[in-house]
């Protein structure tokens, strides 16, 4: 009967892990769809750099798709942050008592681990992009997280 519980919580941490990865990669690439960055990616690939007719063609492409993807990146951070929030909200909120009835908890857990994830590295991918004022709300809001996360310990 041990072994059987064991075998248990070993597949319930598979399945959190699994969704956490899949929802990981997910949503980044929903955000790709949504904003439209295939345009972006190949941009200038139309264009041959060995030729030197078309060495001062490709150098304005390339700025300009550099500007583009910059202009990208900031809009696909905040799509992250918003969805990577809100997710992390639902999936704690998911795996209250409320809901323990709809045996929700391992799937609303491995999203809320996979938004934790996503909204860690991508914040610290771009963190010397954000701006002062968001950067002192991340840190405040990890703040509280952890002061509220250590008094329940």
């Amino acid at each position: 009967m041990n072994y059987d519980m064991g075998f248990k919580s070993s597949l319930k941490s598979i399945f959190i892990v699994s969704v956490a990865i899949i929802y990981f990669t997910l949503i980044p690439n929903i955000c790709d769809k949504l904003l439209d960055c295939e345009s972006i990616y190949d941009m200038c690939d139309d264009i041959n750099p060995v030729s030197h007719d078309n060495i001062k063609e490709y150098d304005e492409c390339r700025k300009k798709k550099s500007e583009l993807e910059n202009k990208f990146d900031k809009k696909k951070l905040n799509c992250i942050l918003i969805v990577g929030s809100l997710s992390l909200l639902a999936g704690v909120f998911i795996s209250s008592k409320q809901f323990d009835k709809y045996n929700l908890q391992t799937p609303s857990v491995g999203i809320s681990f996979g938004s934790l994830l996503m909204l860690v590295y991508y914040i610290t991918k771009n963190w010397y992009d954000i701006n002062n004022n968001t950067r002192i709300g991340i840190l405040s809001i990890s703040l509280a997280i952890l002061v509220y996360g250590s008094s329940r310990i």
